[in-house]
């Protein structure tokens, strides 16, 4: 990746000229363009690149488009050059720091300044609200990190207005805490979910964006009845995750009989185990119980 192309090589000037920098580089850098869809890696981007046959299977036409704080809107087809910067604060190529009057860059700034840009492909949208008065009577669903929302709340904000039901926006960000502003727009997501939908927390949002896609059949995107299914995918997880709860016998029994055989397991392994077949016990319950059934031996 070049190094002008990394975000920690701008100058710090102003916002805007900062801005005019960036373009201006991308522009000029002579570097081979990949598709979006080759350009980025790691757990959370093969999920959203998922996407498209799991629509298909459950009927739907999908198109995946990015959020980019290098590009702005890109779709997943589109031809960019490789690229280094972020909203995320604190990373190296952050866009959140301050410029040379002390003021920090305003993300919602940025991404209103690269959508003044007609980007890497003529003609395509450069917004969500573009996005939306293209196709008006199709789902809109946001799929965002916190910081990443922040910065497109305002493009959110109007995308809703243009389509024809404003019911058509779902907008997924775990992290994000209800507002009067995204109102029942905003899915409740959040890290207790992440056992039933599986992957890390850095998956967490593009996960669920494929699970409302998956269950649409059940839901048809209606907010209410998506935050049902929601909430008893998270019940039926946590009671999983819990197992029957075994009573003072059971478990000392059990520990004899795992103590007896010829490959005598830890307390910590041994415990993993029973819980791995769906049964619980206390941490601390199980150590005394195994102490006891070890000093039997």
């Amino acid at each position: 990746m070049p190094e002008r192309l990394k975000a920690r090589h701008l100058p710090a000037r102003n916002s805007r000229e900062r801005y005019r920098t960036w373009v201006q580089r991308l522009k000029e850098v002579d570097v081979p363009s990949v598709p979006v869809r080759e350009l980025y890696m790691g757990e959370h981007w093969q999920v959203a690149l998922s996407l498209a046959k799991v629509g298909e299977a459950a009927g739907l036409a999908l198109e995946l488009w990015v959020v980019s704080a290098g590009y702005g809107l890109v779709h997943e087809g589109d031809l960019v050059k490789p690229y280094a910067a972020t909203f995320t604060p604190g990373l190296p190529d952050s866009l959140i720091r301050p410029d040379h009057g002390g003021r920090r860059t305003s993300t919602s700034d940025w991404w209103a300044q690269l959508a003044l840009w007609q980007g890497p492909t003529s003609g395509n949208p450069r917004t969500l609200s573009d996005l939306a008065r293209r196709n008006p009577a199709d789902y809109l669903v946001v799929a965002l990190g916190s910081t990443y929302l922040e910065a497109v709340i305002d493009d959110v904000d109007a995308a809703r207005t243009l389509l024809t039901d404003p019911a058509l926006l779902l907008v997924i960000s775990a992290g994000t805490r209800p507002s009067n502003r995204l109102g029942s727009n905003l899915i409740p997501i959040d890290s207790s979910h992440q056992q039933s939908l599986g992957g890390t927390r850095l998956s967490l949002n593009v996960r669920a964006a494929r699970w409302l896609v998956a269950t649409s059949a059940d839901h048809r995107f209606d907010h209410a009845l998506v935050a049902r299914k929601l909430a008893e995918v998270r019940t039926q997880s946590a009671t999983a995750k819990t197992g029957r709860r075994m009573s003072d016998p059971e478990v000392s029994a059990y520990i004899r009989d795992q103590l007896n055989r010829q490959t005598k397991p830890s307390k910590t392994a041994l415990l993993r185990r029973l819980r791995d077949q769906g049964r619980a016990c206390e941490q601390a319950r199980f150590a005394r119980l195994f102490g006891e059934a070890a000093s039997a031996q």
